[in-house]
Parts: C-alpha cells; sequence; structure tokens
C-alpha cells in the first residue's frame, strides 16, 4: 500500500503536502496461484489424513493383522490339518483361522464405513465454513462498491475480502474475476457461476455401505445452492464441487472409499465361494442365503458358517449342499485318511491361475491399493506443501510489508533527521557569535 501525496500549493506557493487516497499494488497473477496451490493443499491434506487412518486398519507390516496375513494363517491351518484330518485340535484350529479372517474382513470393512461417516460430518462442517466465508466476500464487496463510489479508500477492505477468498480457495477450487466498480465474479473449476448473495446448504446423515449419491435420485443428502431469489428453486451442485478440502472430501465419500468397499466385498464373495465350490461352505452372511455374490455390505456381514463352528469336524468332510459343489460329503467313518477335500481346498481354494488370481494375491493387492494410494497422498501433500510456501513467499515479498527495507529507510531518515540538526544546530552558533561580536 501507498499513500498517495500531491504538493499542496497556495497562490503557486508551495505550503505543503496534500495526502490522498491509500491505493493497494498486488500481483493477481500471483495471488491466483497462491489460492490455486491453498485448495491443492486443503484438498492432499485431506486425502491423506483419512487414507492414512484406513491404512492403519491394516497394522504395519509384520505383525500379522492384515486381510493377507489372515489368509496366509487360513492356509497354514489347512496345511497342519492335511497330516492329521482326525485331530480335534487341528479341526478347531481351521476353524479359528477361518474366524479370523472373517473378523479382519468385518473390521477392515467397518472401518472404511466409519471413516466415510467421518467425511460425511466433515462435509457438513466444509459447507458451514465456505457459507461464512461468502457471505464475508457478499459484505466487503458490497462496502466495496459503495467505497469507490464515494471515492473513498478501499485497500483494507480489500484486504478483508481477499482473505475471505483465500479461505473459501482452501475449501474448494475457485477462480474469481474482479471488476472496475469493486464487483467480483467467482466461477468454480467446472465452469458454475457462485453468486455473492447465494447460499449453500446439506444434511447431516449416517451413512451405510450400500448409501450412494446420485443427482436427483441418492441416498446421500446433496449440496444444494440456493439463490437470494425465493421463488428460483435450490440447486443440486454436488457434482459440479470439485477441488479444495469439499471437493475431495465428496471424492472420497462418492467415489474412492465405496470402491474400497466393492473391493472388499467382491474378494469376500469369491473366497466364500471358492471354498463352496470344493464342498465345504465355509463362509456365510448370517441370512441362510446359499452361495454368496458381491453385493454392498457383504464384507461387514460375512463370517464363518454356523454349522462349521457347531460341527468343526465338517472341515475334513464338507458341508451338505454348498453351493456350487457336486462333490459329496464324507459318509460315516469317511474314506482312509480323509484326504480328498482338504486336498481340493489346498490345491484349488488356494491355489491361483492366469485368469485367477489366489486368495492371498487378491488380499495382498487390497492392501497394496490402500498403502499405494495413501504413500501417493502423503508425498503429493509434501510437493503441494513446498510449492505452496514458494508462491505464498513471493506474493508476501511483491505485496507485503518488506520490513528490512522499512527499517533501512527509518534509520536513513533518521540520519537525515541528526544531519539537518547539526546544520541548524550550527547556524544557531555561528548567529550567537556575530551578535556577540558587534555588540
Amino acid at each position: 500500500k501507498r499513500l498517495d501525496l500531491s504538493t499542496f500549493d497556495v497562490s503557486g506557493t508551495t505550503n505543503g503536502v496534500r495526502t490522498g487516497l491509500v491505493s493497494r499494488s498486488v500481483d493477481d497473477a500471483l495471488q491466483a496461484s497462491v489460492w490455486t496451490a491453498t485448495s491443492r493443499v486443503g484438498a492432499l491434506t485431506v486425502r491423506s489424513q483419512l487414507l492414512q487412518a484406513i491404512n492403519a486398519t491394516q497394522g504395519t507390516p509384520g505383525d500379522g493383522t492384515s486381510i493377507a496375513d489372515a489368509v496366509s494363517a487360513l492356509q497354514s491351518s489347512f496345511t497342519v490339518l492335511q497330516a492329521q484330518p482326525s485331530g480335534q485340535t487341528q479341526q478347531a484350529s481351521v476353524v479359528a483361522a477361518a474366524g479370523t479372517l472373517a473378523a479382519t474382513v468385518n473390521r477392515t470393512a467397518n472401518a472404511i464405513t466409519k471413516e466415510r461417516n467421518g467425511v460425511q460430518g466433515q462435509i457438513v462442517s466444509a459447507v458451514a465454513t465456505l457459507n461464512a466465508a461468502l457471505s464475508s466476500v457478499q459484505s466487503t464487496t458490497h462496502d466495496i462498491i459503495n467505497a469507490i463510489g464515494a471515492n473513498k479508500d478501499t485497500a483494507n477492505l480489500e484486504d478483508q475480502r481477499d482473505a475471505a477468498l483465500q479461505r473459501m480457495s482452501g475449501i474448494l477450487d475457485l477462480h474469481y474475476d474482479k471488476q472496475a466498480n469493486g464487483d467480483i465474479t467467482i466461477l468454480g473449476r467446472s465452469g458454475f457461476s457462485l453468486p455473492l448473495d447465494s447460499q449453500f446448504s446439506t444434511e447431516s446423515s449416517v451413512l451405510s455401505s450400500a448409501s450412494s449419491y446420485a443427482a436427483g435420485s441418492s441416498s446421500i443428502p446433496p449440496i444444494l445452492l440456493h439463490s437470494s431469489n425465493p421463488s428460483v428453486a435450490a440447486s443440486d451442485v454436488t457434482g459440479q464441487m470439485s477441488g479444495g478440502q469439499l471437493g475431495e472430501l465428496i471424492q472420497l465419500r462418492d467415489s474412492t472409499l465405496p470402491s474400497y468397499t466393492a473391493s472388499l466385498d467382491t474378494f469376500s464373495a469369491k473366497t466364500a465361494g471358492k471354498f463352496s465350490s470344493q464342498g465345504l461352505q465355509l463362509f456365510t452372511d448370517g441370512t441362510g442365503a446359499g452361495a454368496l455374490s458381491s453385493y454392498p455390505g457383504l464384507s461387514s456381514q460375512i463370517e464363518v458358517n454356523p454349522a462349521v463352528l457347531a460341527t468343526p469336524s465338517a472341515i475334513r468332510d464338507g458341508t451338505a449342499g454348498s453351493p456350487g459343489s457336486t462333490f459329496p460329503v464324507n459318509p460315516a467313518g469317511g474314506p482312509s485318511g480323509f484326504p480328498d477335500l482338504i486336498a481340493r481346498v489346498l490345491n484349488t481354494t488356494f491355489a491361483g491361475g492366469p485368469a485367477s488370481p489366489s486368495l492371498i494375491a487378491d488380499a495382498q493387492s487390497f492392501v497394496a491399493q490402500q498403502s499405494t494410494a495413501a504413500g501417493r497422498a502423503t508425498s503429493g501433500l509434501a510437493g503441494a506443501t513446498s510449492y505452496q510456501t514458494t508462491v505464498a513467499t513471493r506474493f508476501s515479498d511483491g505485496s507485503g510489508v518488506n520490513v528490512d527495507h522499512e527499517m533501512a529507510l527509518m534509520i536513513q531518515l533518521q540520519n537525515s533527521y541528526q544531519a539537518n540538526a547539526r546544520v541548524v544546530q550550527t547556524t544557531q552558533t555561528l548567529f550567537t557569535a556575530l551578535l556577540d561580536a558587534t555588540r
């Protein structure tokens, strides 16, 4: 900022300095870069924090708590059982390992749903924050327009509006076009216009693994944009909200986390189907249904078949009516050594092929998917934060107060004042000496 100064003349004689308006100099292009960087940092901060929380449900490498570890433990228990099929301890170990796998899948699925509900709560809070910042932009813009019309200073008002616009940039990726009269036009990344007199709204909701958003028909509350004109119906802008914290939260809620749940549901159905096709219905979903197919929420419901829990020897003999199986249940006394079912499970259920990865490979892929996404978000956040710091520093250097420069100017002023004081003092001494000499 600079205070505009002009010479104050009276009848052609300079009589002082006249102060004018405070002018404001801002690099608009650099400021836009700062706001864009703020939007990206906001988005990646949200993504990194959430994906790290999801990834934490898989434990740390080597602690044996991931889904891949649970599948490996179940396979190992069948290998031990193969050496002694009639051993009750070995049979119970297989049932326990199956229970651990089901519980691990349930825990992961529930953690994803919990995080998704946390995201929904953050969306409601972000909308409220966005409305507060938008209201601040509206009021300061009104004051700026009036000040320009009255030929008054607007620098401080523009600073206040820029601060509110930067808060909005952290929540949503927006672009701004300032007008000569002080007005401003706000556009979203997808091109939708955001009138200053509008407001957003959404509702709190408890989401299930099956909850989904679809424009016009949704089990998730949409984000609505309300006009100041009561006769204009509110419009659903959920699909147009992109970038920033809010855009990323919507992406996580409606795309990223549902894709994790879908992958886990597919894995659960595949695991249950592979055992069932060999004559052992080891897993059910608690509904009493036969064959399990992938559906939203299966991973949170899958459990060990109650019939197997009641009769652990079914691990060796098989279960009657296993969906997709043509193999008979072992008769009383069974075949010599009961090798058939256990061998099929080890050689087929846990095995993979070119067209169908093994269960362990599927589980490892799911864990790797989360770890890779979380790592990518963390590294992206580090890069975005570094860039934001760089452009913010450049903007501050150009538009902010340079304390070192201002201090140097003060020292120059002080030195000039001291020099002038000495001139006045010397002149006074000369006049005193002259007067004394003429007396």
